[in-house]
Order: structure tokens, then C-alpha cells, then sequence
């Protein structure tokens, strides 16, 4: 499906199984995600215009990074196509939503909140594992969070 984009773009991405792409306008706070396979979209928000985003491997996360340093991980479901019991960390149980069969988008997204960047985020990524979600900015160091549990999990490399 072909999205029409209206206005530069400050951030892209693409990745997560069996594939997903998002991206944020320059002028907003909204990222539009959108479903490989059914061409569904979803909009999630951050708190300040968006600099970074990145997708997690194993469900559907969506990590966006702003200009005032916060990263909002929203999770929007999972991309199993049977049932995702037992694929969720104990961590993020609270967060997890029930698979649909056609790998699209299910239930109401939920985000939470973490915060260490004094200014804006540069970069984010998950590991391939999707366990960590490492978070780069002007301070020259590399967060590593960790992508299901507490949000003030983190270390600084």
C-alpha cells in the first residue's frame, strides 16, 4: 500500500517480524506505523517532536526518541499469528496483547515513558534479540535499557 507523504520526514524505519515500517513528519510528534502485510497503520504520539524511532524484533514495539530527550516505547501488539502466551518476558505481561490472525494491529496501544537524555535523542535500536533498546544523544554515551520491565532499568556504556 502506498502512503502519501505530506510533509518532510525527520525519522524512518523499517524492520520487526515479518515487517513493519515507520515514520514521523518534521513538524509533529505523530509516527505513523504501518503493517507490511495487511497495509493497516496506526498512529502513536511522543511528548516533543520526534528525532529517532526505532521497532522491536520479536513484537510489535515502537520506540520513539523526541527533541527533549524522553524515549516513549509504545507496544502495539504482537505479530505472533497463532498466540503470543508464553512469547512475552514476565516484564512486559502487563503490556502484552493478544495476536490477531492476520498479523495486524490489536487492541488499544499502550506506551511508557523513559527518560536520561538531557536533549534530544539521536538514535535508537533494539538488540536482535529484542531484549535491550540501546539510546544514543549529544552526550556521547550509549544507554542500554532494558525493553521489558522497569523503565528506569538502564546502564550507561
Amino acid at each position: 500500500k502506498r502512503v502519501a507523504v505530506d510533509s518532510p520526514v525527520a525519522a524512518t524505519t523499517i524492520g520487526g517480524a515479518p515487517f513493519y515500517a515507520a515514520r514521523a513528519r518534521a513538524d509533529g510528534r505523530e509516527v505513523r506505523v504501518c503493517h507490511g502485510l495487511s497495509g493497516e497503520t496506526q498512529a502513536v504520539k511522543a511528548g516533543a517532536d520526534v528525532t529517532a524511532i526505532a521497532l522491536g524484533p520479536d513484537e510489535l514495539s515502537v520506540a520513539l526518541g523526541d527533541a527533549d530527550g524522553v524515549i516513549t516505547v509504545w507496544l502495539l501488539g504482537a505479530v505472533s499469528t497463532t498466540d503470543n502466551a508464553g512469547s512475552a518476558a514476565e516484564g512486559a505481561a502487563a503490556l502484552s496483547v493478544p495476536a490477531r490472525n492476520d498479523g495486524g494491529f490489536t487492541g488499544a496501544a499502550r506506551s511508557v515513558a523513559r527518560h536520561w537524555h538531557a536533549s534530544a535523542v539521536g538514535a535508537l535500536a533494539y538488540t536482535p534479540d529484542g531484549a535491550q533498546l540501546l539510546s544514543a544523544g549529544a552526550e556521547c554515551a550509549l544507554v542500554v535499557w532494558r525493553a521489558r520491565g522497569a523503565p528506569s532499568e538502564r546502564r550507561i556504556v
